[in-house]
């Protein structure tokens, strides 16, 4: 899965455009998603990994999250005929991922020190103390990237409600509208390798045994009653998309 582009070198703040070109083949269908939190107004658009990394769409991005919009990118790649993010619309798996929302910094050390595991790819900053953690596979279906990032979720700390395959992550290169303060997002890039499955070595079995049903889905970290700003967000997001807020694409 060749990248668009090299990697830019360590301490370089890298922009939207160099994430994507490092994450994605340019011909991958995925779904930017803007939200607004204030005027409660999502919009989903989706088009090729090339089209939003060029001129016309960062500029359109940039003005969106000037003007209060928090800006999100799919993971894995999508049906290039279907304007939905469903299950049954994901292409490819291009990533798994962590959320880590709850004792960011020391979920964050555990998983950089873990023998279990391999080096992420990137670790993304999304304000203090949180973090988003990604690692490139490939060779991997969509039900084996759900079971293990529930089990990674366990054993590491991250959201369980951050564990699909049809998930939104920050795009790293604009900032973060949820505080009163924006709070630009950053990527740090580690390892340049892509994995497989057999490269994680955490345990998959009770993941496997344990998929949630539509009832019994997380509500929020461990088993706490307790919502995460995660939870919320994607709750509200996913309501606003089932009841038709589904813009055309562009």
């Amino acid at each position: 899965m060749p990248a668009l582009a090299q990697n830019p070198s360590e301490g370089h703040r890298m922009t939207p455009e160099e994430y994507l070109k490092a994450n994605y083949e340019p011909g991958d269908h995925l779904a930017v998603l803007l939200h607004h939190r204030a005027k409660g107004d999502t919009i989903q658009r989706l088009n090729t990994a090339e089209a939003i990394a060029s001129d016309k769409w960062q500029a359109w991005l940039r003005h969106s999250n000037a003007n209060g919009y928090d800006v999100y990118i799919s993971q894995n790649t999508l049906n290039g005929d279907s304007p939905r993010r469903r299950k049954q619309d994901v292409a490819a798996i291009r990533h798994v991922y962590l959320d880590l929302d709850q004792d960011g910094d020391r979920a964050l050390k555990a998983i950089e020190t873990s023998v279990r595991l391999p080096r992420p790819n990137f670790v993304i900053d999304t304000s203090p103390g949180k973090h988003q953690v990604i690692w490139k596979v490939q060779g991997i279906s969509q039900v084996e990237s759900e079971n293990l990032m529930r089990a990674m979720a366990r054993e590491y700390g991250g959201d369980p409600a951050a564990t699909d395959s049809t998930r939104v992550l920050r795009l790293p290169g604009f900032y973060n509208k949820k505080y009163e303060a924006p709070y630009r997002i950053e990527a740090h890039q580690g390892s340049p390798e892509i994995y497989r499955l057999a490269d994680f070595k955490v345990s998959l079995e009770e993941a496997q045994a344990n998929v949630p049903t539509a009832s019994q889905r997380p509500t929020g970290q461990g088993s706490s009653n307790k919502k995460t700003h995660s939870v919320r967000d994607w709750r509200w997001v996913m309501q606003h998309l089932r009841q038709g807020n589904l813009p055309k694409i562009s």
